[in-house]
């Protein structure tokens, strides 16, 4: 049963929902302006020091934004990888929780602005978002190399993963991994039971696969950059903290993805949040669920 609260987040989003556009340029247009409208439920941002930065990336210089609670260095750092489907999202999208992220864990948060398809398609935002990772770990924007964590949530979730396999080949140290209601398998072949219960609950899933051509194209959707569910090499990975939603369509594979993570050895801390629905984290003012979800992730980066 949908909480409350999500209920009434919902009413509101179907309010505004437009049928999927026909024409692909007016569709993604529409999507991204929806996607532009979700800090509204999460209230006034808090004051911290914001770094408004560029790092060296494989097509261009990318845009970073470090959320900066403490002046002391070198700073605890947290690489966090946006949501949005891959064609999708913003910085500003996420600025607030990011914000009371910084500010409850003390470490810095540092989001980054990776390229986004069709303009841009796979595999512009791993590429980015590892660009992004190899920069702090050589202490960009301050970061402690020694003190390194990636994030992300849906999409974004799904980059974390990337991020993890390819720190440990590189011999980076991460103390964690905070997965998000991740994609973690975007083979439209795929078979989840939630994908088909909870079709339309934030998510519809004719729009996600619709994104995910855009993003992909032609890719082999069995590469493990694409689909994490289907890497075959898990082990050695760093820790992971990993949330679900239980009224999600992306439930099923994110907690299957868990499953595979703890068979390789890996050490995960997993909660499936009762009642909740996709995008928990930017709906953090309009949640109970989402302030807590900030907390927990805070409380956990004190610990690592």
């Amino acid at each position: 049963m949908i909480d409350p609260q999500a209920r009434a987040v919902l009413r509101n989003m179907q309010v505004q929902a437009k049928p999927m556009q026909d024409d692909e340029n007016d569709w993604l247009r529409g999507y991204r302006a929806q996607l532009d409208t979700l800090p509204r439920l999460q209230g006034p941002p808090p004051e911290l020091e914001i770094v408004e930065t560029t790092c060296p990336g494989p097509g261009a210089l990318i845009r970073l934004r470090a959320y900066r609670p403490i002046q002391h260095k070198p700073l605890a750092t947290v690489l966090f990888c946006h949501g949005g489907g891959f064609v999708a999202g913003t910085l500003h999208g996420y600025d607030v929780p990011l914000r009371w992220l910084a500010l409850r864990s003390g470490w810095q948060v540092v989001a980054v602005d990776y390229r986004l398809a069709p303009e841009h398609p796979y595999p512009a935002a791993p590429e980015d978002c590892m660009a992004a990772l190899r920069y702090l770990a050589a202490g960009g924007v301050n970061a402690d190399p020694m003190r390194l964590v990636v994030a992300g949530d849906s999409a974004g979730g799904l980059l974390a993963t990337v991020l993890a396999r390819r720190a440990r080949d590189e011999k980076l140290s991460l103390r964690l991994q905070v997965l998000l209601y991740p994609n973690t398998d975007l083979r439209e072949d795929a078979h989840y039971a939630s994908r088909v219960a909870f079709d339309g609950t934030v998510i519809r899933i004719d729009e996600l696969y619709r994104s995910l051509r855009l993003y992909l194209g032609r890719c082999d959707r069995r590469h493990p950059d694409v689909s994490p569910m289907l890497a075959p090499d898990l082990d050695g990975l760093c820790p992971a903290l990993l949330f679900t939603n239980e009224c999600d369509p992306l439930r099923d594979e994110a907690e299957r993805y868990a499953d595979r993570l703890k068979d390789a050895g890996v050490p995960v801390a997993f909660q499936r949040l009762p009642g909740m629905v996709h995008g928990v984290l930017q709906m953090a003012a309009a949640l109970d669920a989402g302030d807590a979800l900030i907390t927990c992730i805070a409380e956990a980066l004190r610990r690592a």
